[in-house]
């Protein structure tokens, strides 16, 4: 699943507990209302098979990466939740400059009809649109910003 579907949050009671998978981490989002959420990802991974007929995942792209930062599950996260948002190279020196953060630093915030992925604060620098992808760079990141 690449976001959130906004039909679930109407369907829940204010203070509803929604907990998904997105990416390779479960989500908990905390409903505010029927369009207004929001939580962070649970500390283990989670993979799931693709329903039948959906095709495979899509690939994340990881040119021009060294291997090594690959074989790290907190960074191929990283990867998987910034899919098409972020150059590989950018989401490495991301990682490296934040301390390696492991899942439970991300969360995700509905609001309305935007919804978004981010580390450590919602508002804070480092933001990913759910959904398709498109930008190539995280929104709110700035630029020069690691």
């Amino acid at each position: 699943m690449a976001a959130i579907p906004s039909a679930w949050l109407g369907q829940c009671r204010p203070g509803a507990l929604i907990l998904t998978p997105l990416a390779t981490g479960l989500i908990a989002l905390r409903v505010a209302d029927a369009r207004h959420a929001e939580g962070h990802f649970l500390a283990v991974p989670a993979y799931f098979v693709p329903l039948r007929g959906s095709g495979p995942p899509p690939q994340v792209p990881a040119h021009g990466l060294p291997s090594r930062p690959l074989l790290d599950d907190s960074f191929r996260f990283l990867l998987n939740v910034a899919a098409g948002h972020m150059e590989p190279v950018e989401a490495l020196a991301l990682w490296e400059h934040e301390g390696r953060p492991g899942r439970e630093r991300y969360g995700v915030t509905v609001r309305g009809e935007r919804q978004w992925a981010w580390l450590d604060d919602p508002e804070g620098a480092y933001g990913w649109p759910l959904g398709p992808p498109g930008r190539l760079e995280p929104f709110g990141l700035s630029p020069g910003a690691p």
